[in-house]
């Protein structure tokens, strides 16, 4: 590997989840699962899966990326849920128990890109609806410990960096379903479930839910033409694909709220 493409996966993950961590404290914890919706670490793992192993490789872990998307919402419904009468530290196990329990026969499953993006964008909202329904609560601004930033950080840098490096043994099928582990969603949960409690990590999960359609969008891209567009265009198209998909997604649902 080389020093520069090492930088990138140090890099290039933790950044975008710091500035998600920085707007959830300014506007909330809803913007925060928006905005952790685009493909924070997902894409760059997808696009580091294609750099080293190659285009083929990349667009079969896309596609297993989209099946994967059932198991994050197992992962989210567990947890937020189990936020509902339990600590984190209970709640966060029975989530991760959750995503492998459905992850694992879904290394298994290859269907095309389109089935897989269905089925990962129908289980989403599935997900959203599903969420437990939380009481009206006000944004609060709490104190925030010092660690809290650069753990998040640290915790995407190690998925990609262990994503990534064991893909050539793990193979595109277990390499695709961890690229949705819920990294973004156990940093934000967990510190949003300790600062404003089952109601705020609910609110933040749904709007999670919500916002990875644009995550379904980009990999149904990538997935589906990767190896003939090429890395620098497939990815472009993916990232236009998931910014018009969280527009529209967010257009809905304001309009959804009003009436």
């Amino acid at each position: 590997m080389s020093t520069t493409l090492l930088l990138a996966k140090l890099i290039l993950a933790p950044a975008l989840i710091a500035a998600v961590t920085l707007a959830g404290r300014r506007w909330g914890p809803a913007t925060a699962g928006w905005l952790a919706g685009f493909p924070i670490t997902g894409g760059p793992i997808l696009a580091f899966l294609a750099i080293e192993q190659g285009l083929p490789f990349g667009q079969r872990a896309a596609v297993a990326a989209l099946a994967g998307l059932l198991a994050f919402v197992a992962f989210v419904l567990a947890y937020a849920w189990c936020a509902r009468r339990w600590p984190w530290w209970l709640a966060l196990p029975i989530g991760y128990a959750a995503y492998g329990l459905v992850g694992l026969p879904l290394t298994r499953w290859h269907p095309g890109a389109a089935v897989a993006a269905l089925s990962g964008g129908a289980c989403l909202l599935l997900g959203a609806w599903a969420m437990p329904r939380p009481r009206a609560i006000a944004h609060v601004k709490v104190g925030h410990p010092y660690w809290e930033l650069p753990a998040r950080m640290a915790a995407a840098a190690t998925v990609v960096l262990v994503v990534t490096g064991l893909a050539g043994w793990l193979g595109p099928g277990w390499s695709g379903v961890l690229t949705v582990f819920p990294t973004a969603a156990t940093a934000l949960g967990v510190f949003t479930h300790r600062a404003g409690g089952a109601d705020a990590v609910a609110q933040l999960l749904r709007g999670l839910c919500l916002g990875m359609i644009g995550v379904t969008a980009c990999f149904a891209v990538l997935g589906a033409g990767l190896e003939q567009l090429g890395l620098a265009v497939g990815f472009a198209l993916g990232l236009i694909a998931a910014l018009v998909a969280q527009v529209l997604t967010f257009l809905a649902v304001r309009s959804l709220r009003r009436r």
